[in-house]
């Protein structure tokens, strides 16, 4: 039980859980809105709904420090073209989509916890 509260405390538990939970829930809300308005929007607002919750999540419930909203907006930014130039990567050496995705998507967060926890919650 100690071992399960200690590592609630640290900030990568923390990262983990509320980023698997904002996670589900802006892919939730672009399921609800591709239905309901073009792509290219719906993908739109669900990437500024998960970059709004990601930064208020990381301040208020992951590192609890106040972030630096410019340097997480070019945390976004640098996130987005690397998880861009690492799927265009895999998939060009054949991997498959879903293989591409599960070795991806782990490398991009953990840079991403690294990233806010050095310099946007520092």
């Amino acid at each position: 039980m100690n071992y399960i509260r200690s590592l609630a405390n640290k900030s990568i538990s923390r990262f983990v859980i509320f980023g698997s939970i904002n996670t589900i829930l802006s892919n939730f809300f672009l399921l609800i809105l591709i239905n309901l308005i073009p792509v290219s929007l719906a993908t739109f607002f669900s990437q500024l709904f998960h970059s709004a919750s990601a930064y208020l999540l990381g301040k208020k419930r992951i590192f609890n420090k106040k972030g630096n909203p410019p340097l997480f907006i070019l945390l976004t930014f640098i996130s987005w073209i690397l998880q861009w130039t690492l799927v265009r990567f895999f998939l060009n050496l054949g991997f498959s989509e879903l293989i591409t995705v599960l070795i991806v998507i782990p490398f991009v967060a953990i840079n991403s916890f690294f990233f806010q926890k050095k310099f946007v919650f520092a």
